[in-house]
């Protein structure tokens, strides 16, 4: 559908990655009922080289993006409060990245599909933070106070400022090379 490429188009917006990404998963995921063959292939596709924006270390994208509502972000802070993320978490400089493949070090592990808002968060998670070298204990307030939040407005600009490595097109052709070779495998 032209709504799914027009918010897919917005990959160079690193912010909006994560949403752009679950909401291309979860179309493909709805095709099913129209058409089980192309969707099947289409999310095997996907799901093995386009989920990087799902991984526990860089879905807290979502905490500045502007198509996340209120109620996603508190879902999205509630958990990473729940997975132990508290004040003493913000200054423990030992926190350690936990899902990698092999020594800790490259790719990480991909998430399974489908993914629903929040759930994607993790432990590691906290490493968007320390790689950036920003304070995350604004996500112990209410959204609504996050403007306010100094330690907030430094993120927001450090995460609006972030390049997106593989542009619009670069990302399309790789995303149709996939397609087309897992549909080839289905027939």
């Amino acid at each position: 559908s032209s709504g799914i490429n027009a918010e897919y188009g917005q990959c160079p917006v690193a912010t909006a990655a994560p949403k752009n990404d679950l909401e291309l998963i979860n179309a493909m995921i709805e095709y099913e009922s129209i058409h089980p063959v192309i969707s099947k292939a289409g999310l095997k596709a996907v799901s093995k080289k386009h989920t990087w924006y799902l991984t526990e270390e860089l879905t807290p994208l979502a905490f500045f993006s502007s198509r996340d509502s209120s109620e996603e972000k508190q879902k999205m802070a509630d958990r990473m409060i729940e997975l132990g993320f508290n004040r003493q978490t913000c200054q423990n400089r030992d926190v350690r990245v936990e899902k990698r493949i092999s020594t800790k070090f490259g790719k990480p592990i991909m998430p399974a599909v489908p993914i629903e808002v929040g759930t994607e968060l993790g432990i590691d998670s906290i490493m968007f933070f320390r790689i950036m070298g920003l304070n995350p204990s604004f996500l112990l307030l209410p959204v609504e106070k996050w403007e306010e939040s100094p330690y907030y407005k430094e993120a927001k600009k450090a995460a609006n400022n972030l390049v997106v490595v593989n542009d619009t097109a670069e990302r399309g052709v790789k995303l149709c090379q996939d397609f087309l070779g897992a549909s080839k495998d289905e027939g």
